[in-house]
């Protein structure tokens, strides 16, 4: 569990702490693993999204080395 502790009741205060644990959770990962897990993919749809993001990212990078 993520915690972040405030030490001054100003405005300014609050938002330095809501970036902060803005930051802190996506380090985490625990909102994409959330977003992630909605709905149920079937593992040959995982195998078939991850081997056509591999071919997105090998073509990118034969783009940027032209």
């Amino acid at each position: 569990m993520i915690e972040v502790k405030i030490n001054d009741d100003s405005q300014a205060s609050f938002e330095k702490a809501m970036k902060r644990f803005k930051k802190l959770s996506q380090d985490d990962g625990f909102m994409l693993e959330l977003r992630n897990r909605q709905h149920f993919i079937k593992p040959s749809v995982k195998k078939r999204q991850k081997r056509l993001e591999a071919i997105r990212i090998q073509k990118r990078n034969q783009r940027n080395e032209k």
